[in-house]
């Protein structure tokens, strides 16, 4: 029974991390959006045009990561399905580590780029 229950915990807490992932997602795209407002606000501006490049880069790497992040749960709990796994929380301790790295760089870059945009905004 204490077996069952782990991999429960272990699905509810990828279930919850997929979540997360669809939300920062639709976030940066938020974000990117506003970006292009930004920049077309500036079109003229080098500095501005200079900060969209390298906001619009860091949008599509943290985008990749979100597929990456997502692609790592799936296969998880693909082989939590398949193998019944006897220690789940091994397994979920890796994949913790880098979700709430993820989680750490995506607040602090959305705190960044939010501070530039409403800056530059007309």
């Amino acid at each position: 029974m204490e077996n069952n229950w782990s991999l429960i915990e272990a699905h509810q807490k990828r279930t919850e991390w997929s979540n997360k992932l669809d939300f920062y997602q639709d976030e940066l795209l938020i974000l990117q959006k506003e970006l292009y407002k930004t920049v077309d606000a500036h079109p003229d501006l080098p500095s501005i045009i200079e900060h969209f490049n390298e906001y619009r880069s860091i949008i599509k790497k943290k985008l990749d990561k979100i597929d990456e992040l997502r692609f790592s749960l799936l296969l998880a709990e693909k082989q939590l399905n398949r193998e019944m796994l006897d220690q789940p929380g091994a397994s979920l301790g890796a994949q913790y580590d880098d979700f709430l790295q993820f989680e750490i760089n995506i607040e602090a870059f959305k705190n960044q780029i939010r501070r530039f945009i409403a800056k530059n905004m007309k």
